[in-house]
């Protein structure tokens, strides 16, 4: 087996993309493939991991109680992220609360569909 035939099969196998349409997304990783409908997206946390030198900006989608992590590192993650924002009216100053500080993990929910309820004793 030739190398570029190996590195096309590693390639298969641990390459993530996403692909973004009005309807939705198709989040691929390796041979598996995973669709998700924006009117299915409940919740959307935006927060970044360090790795070591730089940090890698990562967005979590939970949708029908199932959640998905999207990186930076992901082809077609650029335009996916501003499909995101555009379909919910997400403010684009959600990045600069992620963003920075550097290398601080900054866990930001940037959407709900639902809002939270407040618990009995905090409507009182």
């Amino acid at each position: 087996m030739g190398l570029l035939r190996r590195y096309l099969d590693w390639r298969l196998r641990n390459v993530a993309a996403v692909e973004t349409s009005s309807e939705g997304f198709m989040v691929h990783r390796g041979a598996s493939s995973r669709e998700i409908r924006w009117a299915s997206v409940d919740v959307v946390i935006a927060f970044k991991r360090d790795h070591l030198t730089v940090d890698c900006l990562c967005i979590i989608v939970e949708s029908d109680g199932i959640a998905i992590e999207l990186d930076e590192g992901m082809a077609g993650f650029d335009p996916w992220l501003r499909s995101l924002e555009a379909q919910f009216s997400i403010a684009e100053e959600w990045r600069f609360d992620v963003l920075f500080p550097p290398f601080e993990s900054n866990v930001t929910e940037i959407f709900r569909r639902f809002p939270v309820s407040a618990s009995p004793t905090e409507q009182a």
